[in-house]
């Protein structure tokens, strides 16, 4: 892509890459770590919250590895891992779309969780039980899968060596029909139910009492909290999930040289852009939890102090 050079989007998608994915893995990992080492812990374990919040760091610290490895090695050697092998082509594309998946459903699962606790809280323990989490992590995990089965088929090396979809009806009709099915289910009916989740959660928590008496500002302050985070993160993962998805819907199943040589570094500087901020998403909740959680503040600031002591709240979902 020598030609592409003197095109100043194209230096601005390498700079992009070239830096930003080293800095989002590095970041990422740590914090999804160190969330995964607090929520972990005995007493965090039976909080429902905190199990699908684990599967969420452990997702997204799987996701970030995986698109970076896709990502990082193309823009700085030129390299696409994926043509390596026919194997790793379906494999990387296979996990990459399944982990991304499951981390917008796990979001939702958040928000349904916290609805019911307020719509439903003398059911909450009976509906949100570990048991019942647990199967529905299992039951995401497993549909998420299923769903991208489509890409083992589907995608190959071509002759000219390029990981890409095969020809023929499956590149036609299905991998069209499949796109604007998994934006739907996948990201807009996902956002759209965590947005109108979080909304009818913060009405509830507004008007609630119990009874006989009315419920004390402490609780109020407490579950607007818990209301807040979830709140935010819904905001992050639409900012960060829609720049993909336009990009997505715009140009699935198409290649470059769309006409002129600008154009095509036009259009990388937004695939880069789109996968940064997707990935931006995997990355940034442990800032959340830490900036917006003060039990999750403390017990991180306790690992890196020689004070041991036990905090035995949820720490999410009494923030």
């Amino acid at each position: 892509m020598a030609v592409l050079d003197q095109f100043i989007e194209y230096k601005i998608y390498l700079y992009l890459l070239l830096i930003g994915i080293p800095c989002l893995i590095t970041f990422g990992t740590i914090g999804n770590t160190l969330s995964l080492i607090v929520l972990v812990k005995p007493k965090q374990r039976r909080c429902s919250i905190s199990r699908i919040l684990s599967a969420l760091a452990v997702t997204d610290l799987c996701f970030l590895w995986i698109a970076g490895l896709i990502i990082w090695p193309r823009a700085a050697f030129g390299i696409n891992v994926s043509d390596s092998s026919d194997f790793v082509c379906k494999c990387l594309t296979f996990m990459a779309a399944s982990l991304a998946q499951i981390s917008v459903l796990l979001i939702a699962t958040i928000s349904l969780t916290r609805l019911i606790s307020v719509l439903l809280p003398h059911k909450v323990k009976s509906i949100c039980s570990l048991r019942n989490i647990n199967i529905c992590i299992t039951l995401i995990v497993s549909l998420c899968y299923l769903v991208n089965i489509h890409i083992l088929v589907g995608l190959g090396l071509k002759e000219e060596g390029h990981c890409a979809k095969i020809e023929g009806i499956y590149n036609t009709l299905v991998v069209k029909m499949l796109v604007n099915l998994e934006i739907a289910f996948f990201i807009l009916i996902p956002v759209a139910f965590v947005i109108v989740a979080n909304i009818l959660t913060g009405v509830r928590i507004a008007f609630r009492t119990i009874k006989p008496v009315v419920m004390k500002r402490s609780q109020k302050q407490q579950s607007f909290r818990t209301t807040k985070i979830l709140t935010i993160l819904s905001i992050v993962f639409l900012v960060s999930t829609i720049p993909v998805a336009v990009f997505y819907a715009s140009y699935s199943g198409q290649q470059l040289n769309h006409g002129t040589n600008h154009q095509d570094a036009v259009i990388l500087l937004f695939w880069g852009a789109a996968s940064f901020a997707y990935m931006t998403n995997s990355a940034i909740n442990f800032v959340l939890y830490f900036l917006l959680a003060s039990k999750f503040r403390k017990e991180v600031k306790k690992m890196f102090s020689c004070k041991k002591k036990q905090v035995t709240c949820c720490l999410i979902a009494q923030l």
